[in-house]
């Protein structure tokens, strides 16, 4: 990228007027060209910021690692320039609504749903379950209304629609209580302070092949909510044209088995 020169070069003073006379006219024609040149390269490379919740998954987790590998690739056949950010759950939607962030990388369908002037891209990066843990090995649920009549405490991450909406519907009063991270909500239930947590499964694993946690072996998956759901890119209006382009290049890389290639290659990293 071109950049104005702060300090002027002055020519040695026994080449005379010619070699000054040559030096000003190319500083003019830097001045006419150089400038806007550098204005638009600056304007042409800035990069798409894409955020992830940092409540579910940190620099480095499971998650977070197969979505930097997938969006890397992404952009660079679409020939953007990418920066990947992180913020929490709360201020998310905030800094995309108001265009501070150009996307967020995966979201469920209920969240197009509560924030409908964002633009979804059509084409899911990757599936998640919602799902019940307990560390309990006792413990057995039917289904959902078993919670209605039961003593157990439940709590949901902060963020999580799907989780949100079931354990209110489930659990009343004291017994429900949310937390602010994955982590700690899996590290509660290890220390027997709550009896359920709900997240999303990609979340977990992020607790799982992440830093170690003792006892982490007794958490297990008590019952999942409803299907698999699809995670969306989700981007701000004055992006339209963009989410087109990266639906399609999506599309083609799941077609391509590139997706599914990285998928086993962060597992394989992690399971080593």
């Amino acid at each position: 990228m071109l950049h104005p020169m702060r300090h002027p070069i002055s020519p040695p003073a026994h080449r005379g007027g010619n070699v000054r006379s040559a030096l000003a006219a190319c500083m003019l024609a830097f001045c006419v060209w150089g400038a806007p040149l550098a204005q638009a390269q600056a304007i042409g490379e800035r990069p798409f910021v894409l955020a992830y919740d940092e409540s579910g998954g940190s620099e480095g987790s499971y998650s977070v690692k197969l979505l930097r590998l997938i969006y890397a690739e992404a952009f660079r056949r679409m020939g953007v320039p990418l920066e990947v950010a992180s913020y929490p759950t709360a201020r998310l939607p905030l800094l995309l609504e108001r265009g501070l962030i150009d996307g967020e990388m995966a979201r469920a369908l209920v969240y197009g749903k509560l924030h409908p002037d964002l633009v979804r891209v059509n084409e899911s990066v990757l599936v998640g379950a919602f799902a019940l843990y307990t560390s309990k090995p006792e413990l057995r649920l039917g289904d959902l209304k078993d919670l209605l009549t039961s003593s157990l405490r439940v709590e949901y991450r902060l963020g999580v629609l799907t989780c949100e909406a079931a354990m209110k519907a489930a659990v009343s009063g004291e017994r429900l209580s949310t937390i602010a991270t994955t982590r700690q909500g899996v590290e509660k239930l290890l220390r027997d302070r709550t009896d359920v947590y709900c997240d999303i499964d990609l979340a977990v694993l992020n607790v799982l092949y992440g830093p170690p946690l003792p006892g982490v072996g007794a958490l297990r998956t008590l019952m999942q909510i409803g299907d698999p759901a699809p995670l969306y890119p989700y981007l701000n209006p004055k992006h339209a044209d963009m989410a087109v382009r990266l639906a399609a290049v999506l599309k083609q890389m799941k077609q391509e088995g590139v997706v599914e290639q990285y998928r086993k290659k962060v597992l394989h990293e992690f399971s080593r």
